[in-house]
């Protein structure tokens, strides 16, 4: 039985070429329970255009429109909006995942009451032909996230009710870019708890633009907000070292940085 809705909020941006395979790999879930919220955030290609035909093919995919680019963080507060699912699950227009994902995530959640977002291993797609996994923790405490998210953001899914408690994302100069880091600190602060499937059913597609678009503000936003969090949650010391961890990063070349999380994502457990 697929008695649970889910809610697949995904912000799209300028992801033409990419949605179609996002999307599709969506609808051939092996859960149909769900609907497909995509707002599109002031695209400046065919991206509104390619999801308005693709909503003509299945009547679960809903397609909303920001009058002006307002970020992610807004989008997906937008997304939230007109949720009507008991589960919120992430997706990104230029990702894709495994069709047994939702089913997976769901049957995680509705056989452990105990915790409020699931998440999973994600795949990193970038030409080469090597298999790199993004790994994290099967149960991730607190103390984590002074160095990073529990979940990979783009593959959480959490209960409909607790995003919603916690207001959605945070939109202000303290947290952008960082709405996922800001989501997730606000989600263990208020004693919920997450947990993640030790599978890669999620794609995410990276080059080596993705690191040329870090920036040094960026990484020291991260790094106060994660310092501060530490601070919040009473953590000691060692753990508010490792939150400025973020300023290191963002003063090594881009090219050592990749090869750094290449190795880290090449790792077996």
């Amino acid at each position: 039985m697929e008695k649970h809705k889910i809610s697949v909020l995904m912000g799209i941006y300028n992801c033409a070429d990419t949605l179609e395979q996002s999307v599709k790999s969506v609808l051939e879930q092996t859960y149909k329970n769900f609907e497909l919220i995509m707002c599109d955030d002031g695209s400046s290609d065919d991206t509104y255009a390619v999801a308005q035909r693709l909503a003509l093919t299945d009547n679960r995919i809903i397609v909303i429109r920001n009058e002006k680019n307002i970020k992610l963080g807004r989008t997906l507060n937008h997304c939230l909006q007109v949720a009507t699912g008991e589960y919120c699950a992430r997706m990104d227009g230029d990702d894709y995942c495994a069709p047994e994902r939702f089913e997976k995530q769901v049957a995680f959640l509705d056989s452990h009451a105990e915790y409020d977002c699931v998440g999973t291993y994600m795949q990193i797609v970038d030409g080469s032909d090597k298999v790199k996994i993004r790994h994290v923790p099967e149960y991730p405490q607190i103390e984590f996230l002074a160095k990073s998210n529990p979940c990979c953001h783009a593959t959480m899914m959490m209960r409909t009710q607790v995003l919603r408690e916690l207001g959605g994302y945070e939109v202000n100069d303290k947290t952008e870019r960082i709405e996922d880091v800001d989501l997730f600190w606000r989600f263990y602060l208020s004693g919920h708890k997450a947990a993640n499937i030790l599978e890669p059913l999620y794609f995410v597609r990276e080059d080596a633009n993705t690191y040329k678009r870090r920036r040094i503000k960026f990484n020291f936003i991260c790094a106060a907000y994660r310092y501060n969090a530490c601070k919040k949650a009473d953590l000691s010391f060692g753990y508010k070292l490792q939150a400025g961890r973020q300023i290191i990063i963002a003063l090594i070349p881009n090219s050592i940085v990749r090869l750094y999380h290449s190795i880290l994502d090449q790792r077996k457990d």
